[in-house]
């Protein structure tokens, strides 16, 4: 993101890591001093936590609503101005702006008169939000829909197909038909998947065949940090390369995707690949739709002779 980029460590321009007295779970000091012993030069200040809220329960969220009022980043850029060093950057809590926080960056970067970079902070993360949003509105703009926290609780299938997909309202039932639909709903840590006492454990939407061990005595390894992971978390929903459910081979839906952290053979949170594996795949599965339903945005997977794809 923009706003982060002047808090490249690469820069030996020094850092000035700003706080705010009585903040949750933002602490400069500890910060300045662990870029210290790496050898870059960093201090830390804190300003008073009522420069940007008379609210004493504010979380990030409601703290980076309150800077998108233009009278609360004036009293804070005059508070940064009368803290920070000539030639310091300076770093802030993640909390400049959602919906304005480009505008709110800019300005409150100007009259500081110094670069300012976020720092992210722990959950509730405004730069997540951001993101979020920006995706919705994207997805909004090319026609789609997004419905959030509405639990699938049946589906049915016509033929190889999955003809639609079922989900609990405060009302009824509510039927959702479409061309495609796409598995994301995470594995065995994620609620993608559900077990019994017993050891079985599968899939919640479409009762898919899953290669997680049937039997808690194959879950998991004697050594807790055993090196080659646990079977019960390397489990899933096996596919074929173009991500289509299904067992040697052949798919169990023609018009069904999976991606994520419910794909079999993978281990996302010891390997570290989790917001990887996500994305990869989803972008991986998409392609694969767009390519079934003949849509122009998909990618060439091959080319005439001479001629690069895609």
């Amino acid at each position: 993101p923009a706003a982060q980029l002047a808090g490249r460590l690469d820069d030996p321009a020094p850092l000035l890591i700003v706080g705010f007295q009585g903040m949750r779970d933002f602490y400069p000091t500890l910060a300045a001093h662990h870029l210290a012993q790496t050898g870059i030069r960093a201090r830390a200040v804190y300003l008073p936590y009522d420069l940007i809220s008379g609210r004493r329960d504010a979380n990030n969220v409601h703290l980076a609503q309150e800077l998108e009022a233009p009278a609360h980043r004036q009293v804070l850029a005059h508070a940064l101005r009368g803290v920070a060093a000539p030639g310091e950057r300076i770093g802030l809590p993640a909390i400049l702006g959602i919906d304005q926080h480009a505008a709110v960056w800019r300005e409150l970067e100007a009259a500081a008169g110094a670069p300012i970079f976020e720092i992210p902070t722990l959950p509730p993360s405004v730069p997540g939000i951001r993101l979020h949003r920006a995706l919705v509105r994207q997805i909004e703009t090319h026609g789609g829909r997004v419905e959030s926290n509405m639990a699938v609780t049946n589906f049915a299938g016509a033929g190889d197909r999955i003809a639609w997909v079922e989900t609990a309202t405060s009302a009824r039932p509510l039927r959702h038909h479409a061309k495609a639909f796409l598995l994301a709903t995470g594995g065995i840590l994620g609620g993608g998947f559900e077990s019994n006492p017993s050891g079985h454990v599968w899939e919640t939407i479409f009762d898919l065949p899953l290669t997680v061990p049937q039997g808690r005595e194959h879950w998991f390894r004697p050594a807790f940090l055993d090196p080659q992971g646990h079977p019960v978390y390397q489990g899933g929903v096996q596919t074929g390369a173009d991500f289509r459910p299904g067992l040697d081979g052949a798919p169990r839906y023609a018009n069904l995707w999976a991606a994520g952290s419910v794909l079999a053979h993978a281990d996302p949170i010891r390997e570290r690949s989790r917001e990887g594996l996500a994305v990869a795949s989803a972008a991986g599965a998409v392609q694969a739709i767009l390519a079934h339903l003949g849509h122009p945005a998909a990618l060439s997977t091959s080319s005439p002779a001479g001629q690069p794809a895609g």
